[in-house]
């Protein structure tokens, strides 16, 4: 992206700000981070206008927005905060696309250094029930958002083990790896998914049922 494009565009987006809605705010910050090219007052901006607006945002909308302030490595307090109280059991259940959501929120608190327990909590016991809808990637995601946010919900990583232990077979190399690490981090066990490899590591021929 070129950067004096970057700056006509900002510009302009700073002109229609007060007429966007959460989508279009979340939409906004999410392309900016991701194009490193960040305008801080921009940011600081769409942070003051969704705090106007937090009652129309809807769980993806928020959720998108924390990740792009984490990801462009912008704190703001207050805004995590707020969005924080919204994030309820009740409210991240009924979420559209909630494997997304919740690896999203996970993921901005973990990158943003902001430990809210709350929100942790919520976030363990709505993925506790849902997480055979995750792609393994994000399972091993959010495992990691955990481990970097020093939170260790043991019953949260029961649920998880139970999950990898089931789908073993789906889960590439290296999410392994970083979903072990994050065991490790926190010091939990991985008995479970270790016996669940070893066996799955065995020749068809080392089987009792198959052996001659």
């Amino acid at each position: 992206l070129d950067e004096k494009l970057f700056r006509a565009a900002s510009a302009e987006v700073h002109r229609q700000l007060p007429e966007f809605q959460p989508q279009q705010i979340a939409n906004t910050t999410w392309a900016m981070a991701k194009s490193g090219f960040v305008d801080e007052e921009l940011f600081q901006a769409a942070a003051k206008l969704s705090l106007q607006k937090l009652g129309e945002f809807q769980p993806m909308n928020y959720s998108m927005l924390l990740y792009s302030f984490a990801l462009a490595k912008l704190p703001h307090p207050e805004l995590f905060e707020e969005v924080g109280r919204k994030c309820t059991i009740t409210s991240l259940s009924s979420a559209l696309s909630a494997p997304h959501v919740l690896t999203n929120l996970a993921l901005a608190y973990s990158e943003a250094s902001v430990t809210n327990v709350a929100v942790f909590d919520a976030i363990a016991a709505v993925a506790s029930s849902s997480l055979y809808d995750f792609r393994t990637q994000q399972i091993a995601t959010l495992a990691q958002a955990f481990a970097k946010a020093h939170v260790r919900h043991e019953k949260f990583f029961e649920s998880v083990s139970n999950v990898v232990v089931h789908r073993l077979s789906e889960f590439k190399q290296h999410d392994m790896q970083d979903l072990l690490y994050a065991y490790q981090q926190l010091d939990l066990s991985t008995v479970s998914i270790l016996k669940a490899q070893q066996w799955q590591d065995q020749p068809p021929t080392s089987l009792p049922w198959l052996a001659v």
